[in-house]
């Protein structure tokens, strides 16, 4: 028993112990990095589909205004077209 007990033998076990976990966590920290990134990403992306869905229903209901405001114009064009045909005389030749 007391020569597995070195002072060369307990070196060699914690050295090797030492390397074991160093690989262990060479190998484990990359993919806690890599979740903790994946799931910032997914959060990130989630954020901004909720405010791209908002802005287009936003935007929907801008172009619905704008659409009836062209109507409205396109109105006015015709009665003052009409207004002008009928107190400006035309010039026949």
């Amino acid at each position: 028993m007391e020569q597995f007990l070195t002072i060369q033998n307990i070196t060699f076990t914690l050295g090797v112990l030492g390397i074991l976990f160093t690989v262990y966590k060479y190998f484990r920290d990359p993919d806690i990095e890599s979740d903790k990134k994946s799931s910032i990403f997914d959060y990130r992306l989630t954020t901004i589909e909720k405010q791209l869905s908002n802005d287009i229903q936003h935007f929907d209901a801008m172009l619905k205004d704008v659409h009836q405001d062209i109507s409205e114009v396109k109105t006015k064009v015709v009665q003052l077209a009409t207004i002008i045909d009928e107190r400006v005389p035309r010039v026949v030749k």
